[in-house]
């Protein structure tokens, strides 16, 4: 529709009610009218209409003959009992057949979908013009020149007539009925093909044939449907071979009329019938989500760093709150009342929130019983959580969560009985405000990584690179990207005697750059006792060396790293200074993509899966794969010394390193990665019922 055309004086005013099922044409075509100047009233069924026509007296109306489960021709057949206000029907159909039973019920005209503006005005102009000629002139002022009656003519006509439009009925009636069963056969055609898309058309004409239908035309159509309330009805499918959720079937078949041949309407009629049905399987799942054996301290430390505040949460605390899970689209809801927002989920992604602002949703939501696995032990640790965070850190929510199929939709507009929420899991919402905190910016963990050697220190600084989030309500092809990270750690021991030669302090500087893995769900088969989800996997490489970086250098993401070789030792032999340097590396080489089979029991126990297969364990590996090398070498007076001294020196370097592959693995975990390998875990799955969608 277009704004901006002047309605004309025989429309000023006028009042029109405008009924049909689609929200959108509706609304969009009232508003189209009032700016022509026009008074206008809607329904979406029979019962609204008959409200408005009892309690107001319209100027003409506007009727889509198809109205869900009622259909306008009972609506026509009522109004014309009591009334002879102008009514133009409306069609998605190109047949003639709804176009002359709506004509012979009593409709004025007739317009096909989509509707044109200027015939859309010009037609009720026109009408407008005709009313207000019979209200002014009335029947009796258009007889009044044959003062003579011809009573005998008028009626012999109107005998005729009335013998034609029974005729006429007749076929109409027929016609009807013949639609109505094939529109049946149609829905349940497209119904039983979104099912199994790959063999629609077998399956839709497999349906016709087993309701009775032969020599019908089919065209069966595969593509994608999206659910989205800002796009108009027509423009939510779209034919595609690819990512299919939906069918359209569209059926034409021959029927013999009765007499409409006599009054030059032909013999046949075509009846036309479209149906799309949709089923959109969704799921809620994420990538480094494996929390399998936790440090409540290196947690602590962590999240306390990320967040700004002391975190003080115990081991059990933290369990809870991996193995429970919450309903996404209440906890949505409960942040858009908390924030202020309450038009469209899009709008509630492109929202800033705090952390307090997160919590007391999660928290709500696990109170009116929106969490599944530990509610309890969950909502202990989170109002524990809450205290503790003093922090006020401006968090985007589509940093938490993957909104995109929400968009176009209502904030509390969906029904949870039709349209069922999934689950996101707290530990990874938690970890998933952590990472977009820390992205872009230097964290200092301090010496919160401990191993088991005397008198050693574990420096550890990291920092994040791109976002990822946690996908909620996910469809085939949706992906998670992990986020890039770097490491740097120095690992100390003080006072270490070397083999009676040197008493000194032992540093290892080391650099650990870890790529961004992905995860995408590729199919959703939903069979029963089956798959329930597939999703391919791959893992980014993981590089391990010696060296030194600094702060600038560690966040700067743009630019590659080069690690700064660093003396483990410096001592002084016999009066010759001497520094023992260290190198070498070891890369996990990148995996996948992989494809990750889930099965309801997964789901249900939390299964994580790891692309590739196992755990990465660099550190170890580089604990067996360095060199020592001295400053000064071929010294007669200090050869063995050197020698004696590299001997010493391997294991330590060694004890130092070996160990830090789980500390290093909890710092990843709790910002939702993994070292080496790319954790994918399902949280949900709704396969959902096919619906009819148009």
């Amino acid at each position: 529709m277009t704004d901006g055309m002047w309605a004309g004086a025989s429309m000023a005013g006028a009042s029109i009610l405008v009924v049909d099922d689609d929200r959108d044409l509706r609304e969009e075509l009232a508003q189209f009218l009032q700016d022509q100047g026009l008074q206008v009233e809607t329904a979406d069924d029979i019962g609204s209409a008959q409200y408005w026509l009892e309690r107001r007296a319209f100027d003409l109306v506007l009727l889509d003959l198809w109205l869900g489960r009622d259909n306008g021709f009972d609506l026509l057949r009522a109004v014309r009992k009591t009334s002879d206000i102008p009514c133009i029907v409306m069609t998605a159909q190109d047949g003639v057949t709804d176009r002359l039973a709506g004509l012979n019920l009593g409709a004025d005209d007739y317009l096909f979908k989509p509707l044109d503006p200027k015939t859309l005005l010009t037609r009720i102009a026109s009408l407008l013009r005709s009313s207000k000629a019979r209200a002014k002139h009335g029947p009796i002022r258009e007889f009044a020149s044959d003062r003579k009656g011809a009573i005998s003519i008028v009626a012999a006509l109107s005998i005729a007539m009335l013998v034609g439009i029974a005729a006429l009925v007749v076929d109409a009636g027929s016609l009807y009925a013949a639609r109505r069963n094939l529109q049946a056969a149609s829905d349940a055609a497209a119904m039983a093909a979104v099912q199994n898309p790959s063999s629609a058309s077998a399956i839709a004409a497999s349906v016709f044939a087993g309701n009775g239908f032969s020599g019908q035309t089919l065209t069966v159509t595969t593509g994608v449907y999206t659910p989205d309330e800002t796009l108009s009805a027509s423009n939510r499918f779209a034919a595609s071979t690819t990512n299919i959720n939906a069918v359209r079937v569209r059926a034409s078949i021959q029927k013999a009329t009765f007499f409409s041949p006599f009054f030059g309407l032909g013999r046949n009629m075509t009846l036309v019938t479209q149906s799309t049905a949709a089923r959109v399987p969704t799921a809620s799942f994420g990538a480094g989500t494996g929390l399998a054996n936790l440090n409540a301290g290196l947690l602590n430390a962590v999240l306390g760093q990320l967040w700004g505040s002391t975190v003080s949460l115990g081991l059990v605390d933290y369990q809870s709150l991996v193995n429970t899970n919450i309903e996404a689209v209440p906890f949505l809801n409960q942040l858009a009342t908390d924030v202020g927002v309450s038009g469209s989920y899009q709008q509630l992604a492109n929202t800033h929130v705090t952390e307090g602002q997160i919590l007391n949703a999660l928290i709500e939501t696990v109170n009116s019983s929106g969490a599944h696995g530990n509610p309890s032990g969950a909502l202990f640790a989170l109002k524990g959580l809450q205290l503790q965070l003093t922090g006020n850190t401006s968090i985007l929510v589509s940093n938490l969560i993957d909104i995109a199929p929400l968009t176009g939709r209502t904030i509390g507009n969906i029904v949870t009985v039709t349209d069922p929420s999934l689950q996101l899991n707290l530990m990874g919402l938690l970890s998933a405000s952590a990472r977009t905190v820390a992205a872009g910016r230097l964290v200092n963990i301090g010496s919160a990584v401990t191993i088991p050697v005397t008198n050693s220190t574990i420096s550890t600084r990291l920092a994040v690179g791109n976002q990822m989030t946690q996908v909620s309500m996910a469809k085939v092809g949706s992906t998670i990207q992990t986020a890039q990270i770097r490491l740097a750690l120095t690992a100390t021991i003080l006072n270490l005697n070397l083999a009676g030669i040197a008493t000194t302090t032992v540093t290892v500087p080391l650099y650990l750059e870890g790529a961004s893995g992905q995860a995408t769900l590729t199919a959703m088969p939903c069979t029963a006792g089956g798959d329930r989800a597939q999703i391919a996997a791959s893992s980014g490489a993981t590089t391990l060396k010696f060296g030194t970086v600094s702060d600038a250098a560690l966040q700067n993401f743009s630019a590659t790293v080069t690690p700064v070789a660093t003396p483990v030792i410096g001592v002084t032999l016999l009066t010759i200074p001497v520094q023992f340097n260290i190198s070498g590396s070891t890369t996990v080489a990148a995996s996948g993509p992989t494809t990750l089979d889930f099965t309801q029991s997964d789901i249900a126990n939390g299964t994580v899966k790891t692309v590739p297969a196992g755990s990465a364990t660099p550190f170890h590996t580089l604990s067996g794969n360095f060199t020592i090398t001295p400053s000064v070498s071929g010294n007669p007076l200090i050869a063995g010394l050197v020698s004696g001294l590299t001997s010493a020196l391997t294991p330590v370097v060694t004890s130092l390193i070996s160990p830090l592959d789980a500390p290093v693995a909890q710092i990843m975990a709790t910002l939702g990665l993994a070292l080496g390998t790319t954790d994918v875990r399902v949280f949900d799955v709704s396969c959902r019922t096919p619906t009819l969608v148009g």
